[in-house]
């Protein structure tokens, strides 16, 4: 509940400084930006805690592997889209390594020997996944036809994917197999929590807002601008005539 009341208060403090023009619009979503930033990175937030149970972590495999067979089934026709597939496949990568606590590419020295035996296993495990992905989509259809061939020459999402498992095959096997963490004895006091939450309402809501603003765009009134200016010469007298109409609040067009 403070979390909430804390999100609604940073919002309509930003929508009066840009109503009575004290600042722009913009200039008012880059203070909450600034104001986000500065309170997550305060917050002490520990690695892989929204993914910590072993269901969330196979929902996030899976979705990773949905994103890779996407990819290699429809890599021709994808070349137009491979930079929005990468930013998702990155996107989930950073919640991999957040759920896994990096333990795939940890130091030595940063892990117990138990820690040590499980990565080894994952390792191990993806090394054979790896060669049968190698072997079953890029040697099996190059030796086999002259369009598979010219399927792997212009596709682009094969290659994406190779890249994808060579990475993070190891960390995707590890969040899948690894059991859920015992539950924490250490209670955490109200005010932090509360904390948690008003910060997670402030980057809920510094990404929110473009995306209103744009869903908006259409509904927005548009208001219009209208000016004449004169001008006299000795022989005659000349009227420009400009108008500009305006449509939305924080994303205008």
């Amino acid at each position: 509940m403070i979390g909430a009341i804390l999100t609604i208060f940073a919002g309509i403090w930003i929508a009066l400084l840009a109503s009575f023009d004290l600042v722009s619009w913009l200039n008012a979503y880059m203070l909450l930006c600034l104001g986000t930033v500065l309170v997550v990175r305060v917050v002490t937030i520990e690695p892989g805690a929204i993914l910590r149970s072993q269901a969330n972590r196979r929902v996030l495999v899976i979705a990773i592997a949905g994103v890779c067979a996407t990819a290699v089934i429809l890599s021709q026709s994808l070349q137009a889209y491979s930079p929005l597939l990468i930013l998702l496949l990155v996107f989930f990568d950073v919640l991999l390594a957040r759920a896994t606590q990096r333990l795939a590419t940890a130091y030595g020295e940063a892990v117990d020997e138990g820690q040590e035996a499980f990565r080894n296993r994952s390792h191990r495990i993806a090394f054979w996944v790896l060669a049968a992905f190698i072997v079953a989509v890029i040697v099996g259809p190059y030796l086999a036809a002259d369009q598979a061939r010219a399927w792997l020459a212009d596709g682009i999402g094969v290659w994406i994917v190779l890249a994808e498992l060579v990475f993070f095959l190891p960390a995707m096997i590890i969040a899948w197999s690894h059991p859920n963490p015992p539950p924490e004895l250490v209670l955490q006091s109200r005010r932090r929590i509360w904390f948690r939450r008003a910060t997670a309402g402030l980057v809920g809501l510094a990404v929110t807002i473009p995306v209103l603003a744009s869903l908006a765009l259409p509904v927005a009134p548009i208001s219009t601008q209208r000016s004449v200016r004169q001008s006299a010469t000795a022989t005659s007298q000349r009227y420009s005539l400009r108008a500009t109409e305006t449509v939305g609040w924080f994303l205008q067009a």
